[in-house]
């Protein structure tokens, strides 16, 4: 199996959180190790540093001067 490149798994992160805020009752996110993560409705915030710590490694400067955003601040 194929590691995900951190672009992979931040629009996978960013779909299952969008799923969360249009009342999905739950999301699963597998990662590359086959581990799965269920993202319930309460695990927002946490999904929302997960994505804010992706972004960050993919490009640092667009997180520290980007506007904040609803779900991300």
């Amino acid at each position: 199996m194929a590691t995900l490149t951190l672009q992979q798994r931040l629009d996978a992160a960013e779909d299952a959180y969008d799923l969360l805020m249009i009342g999905k009752t739950a999301t699963v996110y597998a990662d590359a190790d086959r581990s799965r993560i269920e993202y319930k409705p309460a695990d927002a915030p946490r999904l929302a540093a997960y994505i804010r710590s992706l972004k960050f490694q993919i490009d640092p400067a667009s997180v520290l001067t980007a506007p904040l955003r609803g779900f991300y601040a």
